[in-house]
């Protein structure tokens, strides 16, 4: 059964999702804006069989708000602190959706130890950040008035955004980790051309990482764990069976 509990991260209390059991723990990192309940078909699937843990970042939600800056670092920092005082020990296999999958990145690369895994659904990716800057017809269309509405902890985590992928664009895989990379074809929110420059630059990354697969939503738009959650659950149940094996052959 899943269950919402408070936790201290620093100065502020977050609120996670918790349920399951088995090991290693599957932690949720949700896109911008979203939060704990954008993973609620995948989480109780994956919960069958694993302990599983999604959140609400700092403001979002029912958590509290954080100090800033709202960096990738920063957050990850929160993340890990507030596991740790739930007693929701390493080792970890990260999920993280959209700009989710540039905090779970920087995760990994600051805990590499205690992270077994990594799946990432449609993530951001800072080469694509990088192409957007010189093609402007491949900006979202009214990016300014969506932020504009936002919360002021969207607002915040959207100040930092540059200072995220420039702390992504530093961080390693930690080295022999399982790590699958899921690519929605159908975002209607993006120009076509856009669309295709984002999945090649998708495969471009996976392709440098040992062992890194990738997967095609053929079906789905930029939320594949709403609109195909079977293809995320499986691709997290690959992820979660290989870490598995890794942890009985060196022990």
């Amino acid at each position: 059964m899943l269950a919402i509990r408070k936790v201290a991260a620093g100065g502020h209390a977050l609120s996670l999702l918790v349920g399951g059991e088995g090991t290693p723990t599957i932690v949720f990192e949700a896109g911008f804006g979203a939060g704990l309940a954008s993973w609620s078909t995948v989480q109780s699937n994956i919960a069958k069989f694993a302990r599983t843990v999604s959140y609400d970042r700092a403001g979002i939600g029912q958590s509290e708000a954080g100090p800033k800056p709202r960096a990738a670092k920063q957050i990850a920092e929160e993340l890990h602190l507030a596991l740790q005082n739930a007693g929701i020990g390493p080792p970890y296999v990260l999920v993280g959706h959209s700009f989710g999958g540039i905090y779970v990145r920087v995760f990994a690369d600051m805990y590499p130890k205690e992270v077994a895994g990594m799946v990432l659904i449609d993530p951001s990716q800072e080469a694509f950040e990088d192409w957007t800057r010189t093609h402007k017809e491949a900006q979202r269309a009214g990016r300014d008035e969506e932020m504009a509405k936002a919360s002021q902890a969207v607002r915040d985590e959207s100040a930092q955004v540059s200072t995220s992928y420039e702390q992504a664009r530093a961080a390693r895989v930690p080295a022999g980790i399982p790590v699958i990379l899921l690519t929605a074809m159908k975002d209607e929110t993006m120009p076509e051309t856009a669309r295709k420059v984002w999945a090649e630059k998708h495969v471009e990354w996976i392709s440098k990482v040992p062992g890194g697969k990738h997967v095609v939503a053929e079906k789905s738009g930029h939320f594949i764990q709403a609109e195909q959650p079977q293809l995320v659950v499986d691709a997290i149940k690959q992820v979660f069976d290989q870490a598995r094996s890794r942890s009985t052959e060196r022990s």
